[in-house]
């Protein structure tokens, strides 16, 4: 779940559009954590440091082009799409088993960082996470844009994930054979976790839940997903924010759930963090 909330939003009349609600972020969140608990369904938050200050002013953090665009400089009170330091207790306080991951302190792009300003972004978020009892151990690139990983290793990170795209070209590559190549059909295509140069386990991404470019995910292309995914990781992902505009995401996804909970419990397949997979192939 990459969760960043009104930090996200691409443009300001997105973000206007999107939570106009000033609860409505905190909604999607609470909607989806409801449905995983209910179903012992454990996930992987990645979550933007700033999200957990109550609140903040110009001087307070480094810069980046993203808080120059977004920050709000404002707290959790007046602006709590922005400021949400309750979350991380939200999470914590299930007994399913949820995994905290970073996903930067601003939700800055990283291939356009420089070196001290991806640092800073890392030690920043590290630091208020660290202040809110949680130790991060996996990495979420905003906008899935790699860069920077040494910085990772260094701070202790052992996994981080690549996008659906890269994923896409891997299945292109025939590294798949035995998919039929129409994963508008049956789902989500297996993947194959590694680990890069660094020593961090790179995670590809099967599938985004909402995303009208490959087919909009159900429960049975979950099943068929399952069926014909052989021994392969399947890594779908979703944004709380996304249940905003896709009212198909909000119907599917509670059906989505119950279907993986009904098949891990037949014994069928496994469902891992992040930090349990990474622990697998390291």
């Amino acid at each position: 779940m990459d969760t960043e909330l009104a930090w996200g939003a691409g443009t300001e009349r997105k973000r206007r559009h999107l939570f106009e609600d000033e609860h409505a972020g905190r909604e999607a969140i609470e909607f989806i954590l409801e449905t995983l608990n209910r179903y012992d369904v454990p996930a992987t938050w990645g979550i933007v440091g700033h999200l957990l200050l109550d609140e903040c002013t110009p001087d307070s953090h480094h810069e980046t082009e993203r808080t120059r665009l977004v920050d709000p400089h404002s707290n959790a009170r007046e602006s709590p799409n922005y400021y949400m330091p309750e979350i991380v207790e939200m999470i914590d306080g299930s007994e399913t088993g949820h995994e905290i991951a970073g996903h930067s302190f601003s939700h800055a792009r990283f291939g356009e960082l420089d070196r001290n300003t991806a640092a800073a972004e890392i030690d920043e978020m590290c630091e208020v996470f660290d202040s809110h009892g949680v130790e991060l151990s996996s990495f979420i690139h905003p906008y899935i844009s790699i860069d920077h990983c040494d910085i990772l290793a260094e701070h202790g990170f052992t996994a981080y994930s690549l996008g659906v795209e890269e994923s896409a070209e891997t299945i292109k590559s025939g590294l798949f054979p035995f998919l039929t190549g129409n994963t508008r059909f049956w789902g989500a295509p297996p993947v194959t976790p590694d680990n890069d140069r660094h020593g961090l386990t790179v995670i590809p991404r099967s599938r985004q839940l909402s995303d009208e470019r490959w087919g909009f995910l159900n429960p049975r292309r979950i099943r068929n997903t399952i069926d014909r995914g052989g021994d392969g990781v399947v890594h779908l992902t979703a944004h709380p924010h996304n249940l905003l505009y896709d009212p198909h995401l909000k119907r599917t996804f509670p059906r989505i759930v119950e279907e993986i909970s009904r098949r891990r419990d037949a014994g069928e397949i496994s469902v891992a963090t992040f930090r349990e997979l990474a622990s697998q192939f390291r």
